[in-house]
């Protein structure tokens, strides 16, 4: 709770025509903490499936991270050992894309890059209250 928050809301301090501003928008008052648990949930869940599946980075065929920044998937990139020409991405043309960006991301990978059938597709995100998880399938 102390990394991201919404001050208002809920039934603590139930949203009013009184509060400011400040109160009704996301805080994050750690941004290097946010940035370094997000990062560590994705490489986490990622590397646990890669291990349970029996596969290394230089198997992953393509990449669909989660993109709320590119520093993000940058750094669970390097931390992985995963081969940046094979990560997938939407964020430079639609932004965060929240929720979204997983699928959307391979959406336009299949049309513009071409999904191949045996290809092996690693997914990985973290989301709200800082859950994440990870996900490997074939193509």
């Amino acid at each position: 709770y102390d990394l991201i928050n919404i001050p208002a809301g809920g039934s603590r301090n139930p949203f009013s025509k009184e509060l400011g501003a400040d109160e009704l928008y996301m805080h994050m008052p750690d941004g290097r903490g946010l940035f370094s648990k997000a990062v560590d949930t994705m490489v986490t869940s990622s590397a646990r499936v890669m291990e349970k599946a029996g596969v290394t980075a230089a198997d992953i065929t393509h990449w669909a991270p989660h993109q709320a920044n590119l520093r993000i998937t940058a750094a669970v990139e390097r931390r992985l050992g995963l081969d940046p020409a094979r990560g997938l991405s939407s964020l430079k043309t639609f932004g965060n894309s929240s929720a979204a960006t997983i699928p959307l991301t391979l959406s336009t990978a299949g049309r513009n890059r071409g999904l191949h059938s045996g290809d092996l597709v690693l997914m990985s995100a973290v989301g709200a209250g800082l859950s994440g998880g990870a996900l490997l399938f074939r193509w």
